[in-house]
């Protein structure tokens, strides 16, 4: 949902959304352009009043959040289509520039999700990591049925799925911050911290610089868990991970399999369906050609992974 009280509200409305796959880039680049020439009304559909949960629950989260956040006299918002992904995101503003990035969920939903972000988030914040930069949290807290989480939003522009970035140095930063995370028992000695959705659509280029957003799945998992489940999203939307093939070994096998268990319970839309039943049958190929290699005795070899039909 897409603001239409002046072109700088309209732009920070389009700019909310992480298009990833090349039709969804263009598309927004397209409505971007414009916006910018000839106004909001250039946008399709027809507008209309948007409150996205019942009105006077809204009113109150509207009155807290300009209490703890400051005015703001725009919304610009969007829901996910994965059934496992409740609630909806909005981008708060004033007079057309980002006051903050809110995310909604209901509360019994949302407690958990909310605990893990706003902590992972303090963590790596406290970490300093260089090779990219996280949202900072600004406020949260339960309005009626609805849990919020507030953050810093990203710049107002356009911002775009990194074409080659440097994935060993983000997930070593990323470990290195959540390393006192709390442990859940039971979790393998060898497992290590991760943000645990990082994917194109989480790690987003603004300008010179990388962002890293949505920590609420941050835990443990097995070493390269992080890395190979970025690598295996970028392939199934088509984006660039950089110029050289990826080189894997035997030591992802398990990462691999964690990564096949997760997303069998991923569910969504018919499109996310159908990309969670090709991740499948990639994460199946890759654990075929990896565990041949483990019986030959080899350590590993150059290959791309190439998006399965």
């Amino acid at each position: 949902m897409i603001p239409t009280s002046s072109r700088r509200a309209a732009l920070a409305g389009l700019s909310l959304y992480a298009a990833s796959r090349a039709p969804a880039v263009w598309g927004q680049r397209i409505a971007w352009a414009g916006v910018a020439l000839f106004g909001p009304h250039i946008l399709p559909g027809r507008a209309r009043t948007w409150t996205p949960i019942d009105a006077d629950v809204w009113q109150e989260l509207a009155r807290r959040w300009r209490k703890e956040l400051g005015p703001f006299d725009e919304v610009a918002g969007y829901r996910r289509t994965l059934s496992s992904r409740v609630g909806f995101a909005a981008l708060l503003l004033w007079r057309g520039a980002p006051l903050a990035f809110v995310k909604l969920r209901p509360e019994g939903d949302a407690g958990h999700a909310s605990n893990v972000e706003e902590l992972a988030l303090r963590m790596i914040e406290a970490s300093w990591p260089r090779s990219f930069s996280a949202p900072r949290l600004l406020a949260a807290g339960v309005v009626g049925p609805w849990r919020y989480f507030c953050t810093s939003a990203l710049p107002s522009r356009l911002h775009r799925a990194p074409s080659s970035p440097p994935l060993s140095e983000i997930t070593a930063e990323i470990q290195a911050g959540l390393a006192a995370l709390p442990r859940p028992t039971g979790t393998p000695s060898h497992w290590q911290g991760m943000h645990g959705d990082f994917t194109p659509w989480n790690l987003r280029q603004s300008g010179p610089r990388m962002f890293l957003v949505d920590w609420e799945h941050a835990g443990w998992g097995p070493p390269n868990a992080d890395e190979i489940g970025y690598r295996l999203a970028a392939a199934l939307i088509g984006v660039s991970t950089g110029a050289m093939p990826w080189s894997p070994t035997p030591n992802d096998l398990e990462a691999i399999r964690f990564w096949a268990a997760q997303a069998s319970g991923w569910t969504g839309s018919r499109r996310d369906d159908q990309y969670v039943a090709r991740a499948l049958r990639m994460l199946g190929a890759m654990e075929r050609q990896v565990s041949a290699m483990r019986r030959d005795g080899h350590h590993g070899g150059e290959c791309e992974l190439i998006s399965a039909r």
